[in-house]
């Protein structure tokens, strides 16, 4: 009887090691999204995210990175990919820094907004292969500042000067996106 309850005791103690080891590797849970017929996948903030896309990546013909100018990454954005004929061909928000596209091969327009800044490339994506797109946007405190709750004057101004500039960008992106 003793030895039973050992090997049960063992047994229990194995699987609560084995169960809790497969939900810490488990992979991020990103989806790919479909937008007018083409698939695109964005996220990687933090490393599982970003070893999971690199996983996916031969699944997609082009890639797009947003980066501070010293190389951080940015998680946030707005991507329109527009195609030599005009059409929208993609319309999608950054959920990390990096997107991943299935576009059909062929010359784009590719408009990125970070913040209210817009840059456009011109990009040819491949039959085969993959297309890689890194654009770098100057921030600095200035544009990443997050403004004081205290009740003084200056920051009263600070606040209204941030809430200004905020709306600016959201009308921006609203814009930019229809």
């Amino acid at each position: 009887m003793k030895k039973v309850k050992q090997r049960l005791l063992l047994f229990t103690l194995l699987s609560s090691l084995s169960t809790a080891s497969f939900a810490y590797v488990s992979p991020p849970v990103l989806q790919v999204k479909n937008f007018h017929g083409i698939s695109y996948l964005t996220g990687g903030i933090g490393l599982d995210e970003r070893y999971y896309l690199d996983a996916r990546k031969s699944q997609f013909n082009f890639r797009i990175e947003m980066a501070r100018s010293d190389g951080s990454y940015l998680g946030e954005g707005f991507a329109r990919i527009v195609d030599h004929h005009g059409r929208i061909m993609l319309d999608a928000k950054f959920d990390g820094p990096i997107l991943l596209a299935d576009l059909p091969a062929g010359k784009y327009q590719i408009d990125l907004v970070f913040h209210g800044k817009v840059k456009r490339n011109h990009v040819v994506v491949p039959r085969h292969g993959q297309k890689r797109l890194v654009t770098h946007w100057r921030t600095g405190e200035r544009d990443l500042r997050r403004v004081n709750v205290e009740h003084h004057s200056s920051d009263a101004h600070a606040r209204r000067m941030h809430h200004k500039r905020m709306m600016h960008i959201r009308q921006k992106a609203n814009h930019f996106r229809y």
